[in-house]
């Protein structure tokens, strides 16, 4: 599922065909089971090597995402990667929370999914919309010889677990 193959969706988020070689992107970390809903929530973590992407350029997809897939086909439901090209072992490290909310008035079937980076990804858990819009900002770049870092990664508003100061990406 995670591993992908030429002429497969997000074959092309590896460059220079790298998605050939680098392995992982796996689950290692507990996965969500929605019955209501027919889903599982997987968190998906970082490709072979978590802290040198040499050798893997581009986004990697479905490295370090939220991963839905239908409870009884295994088809894939919906995604969303919560880093691009992953360089710093940020990788998913909590099964995702399910959970009915309400925002602006309205009910939302939501799924949560706390980070390494004292983040809170919160998504509507039929669509994989995320449930506050997503801020992609610009991030510093690596100067790590062969590493081609992402020019920008997502950040979810406001739904910061701990201060800044503790983090690695000053926002």
């Amino acid at each position: 599922m995670t591993s992908r193959k030429k002429g497969e969706f997000g074959y092309d988020s590896w460059e220079n065909n790298s998605a050939d070689f680098n392995g992982n992107a796996g689950v290692w970390t507990g996965i969500t089971v929605d019955p209501e809903l027919g889903s599982v929530y997987l968190p998906v973590e970082d490709s072979t090597n978590d802290v040198y992407g040499g050798s893997r350029p581009g986004n990697d997809l479905f490295a370090d995402s939220l991963v839905c897939v239908d409870i009884h086909t295994g088809k894939m439901k919906w995604y969303y990667q919560l880093v691009h090209h992953p360089i710093f072992n940020y990788d998913i490290s909590s099964p995702p929370l399910l959970g009915d909310i309400v925002v602006n008035g309205k009910p939302v079937k939501a799924v949560a999914v706390p980070t390494k980076e004292a983040f809170l990804y919160v998504f509507d858990r039929v669509t994989g919309k995320p449930v506050w819009p997503m801020i992609e900002r610009p991030v510093p770049q690596s100067d790590t010889p062969g590493e081609k870092s992402s020019k920008t990664q997502p950040f979810p508003p406001n739904r910061r677990l701990m201060p800044a100061s503790i983090c690695a990406w000053k926002i």
